[in-house]
């Protein structure tokens, strides 16, 4: 062999050495930790008025992951048009409260308003994995209802396995994206609440 090709295949043992090592050494500390890490983002206190818009807000995005994942697109509709009622209703808080809410909200009520008038399932479950990234914002920030106990799940065969993510309050898999068909793909990856 000669010299450049010896280096070339040093180079490709000591990257795959490498990348193996930092996917075990990763798995390792998950299996150690036993629990799924809470997000660690302090929560800004909020004006009861407020919360009560966010908590109706956060429900109705669970009463639409729910819809989902029981392949009902008439009730997914329905928890959409309401979240946007709730979204829509008159804020008065500080304006550090406010900052957060006005930058999340506008692509919440893109992505309900597609969901709205989706014609498929498919088509609502597109524009909830982005309804989701953003209600899981303002989770991280503001909290959600008290009473809940909220998670992220992820499963990893969304879109030709390029994988999504969604929030849920209630214990066990309940995949929106595949509903009947994959209903218990996916698993937590973190607790926001």
């Amino acid at each position: 062999m000669n010299k450049s090709i010896k280096i070339a295949v040093v180079m490709i043992i000591g990257f795959g050495i490498g990348i193996g090592w930092s996917v075990l050494s990763h798995s390792n500390r998950s299996i150690n930790l036993g629990k799924t890490p809470v997000e660690t983002v302090s929560k800004i206190d909020i004006p009861d008025s407020f919360r009560s818009i966010l908590d109706q807000s956060i429900t109705e995005y669970f009463k639409m992951q729910q819809a989902l994942s029981q392949d009902t697109l008439s009730t997914t509709k329905q928890a959409a048009s309401q979240l946007s009622v709730h979204l829509s209703q008159a804020v008065n808080v500080d304006a550090e409260i406010k900052a957060i809410w006005t930058s999340e909200t506008p692509p919440i009520q893109t992505a309900l308003g597609i969901i709205q008038d989706a014609p498929t399932l498919t088509e609502a479950r597109k524009a909830f994995e982005t309804l989701s990234h953003h209600i899981e914002t303002l989770v991280i920030h503001y909290g959600g209802p008290k009473t809940y106990h909220i998670n992220k799940y992820y499963c990893p065969m969304v879109d030709g396995d390029r994988g999504a993510y969604w929030l849920q309050h209630t214990s066990g898999t309940q995949n929106p994206y595949f509903g009947s068909q994959m209903f218990r793909c996916g698993g937590v990856v973190k607790t926001l609440q």
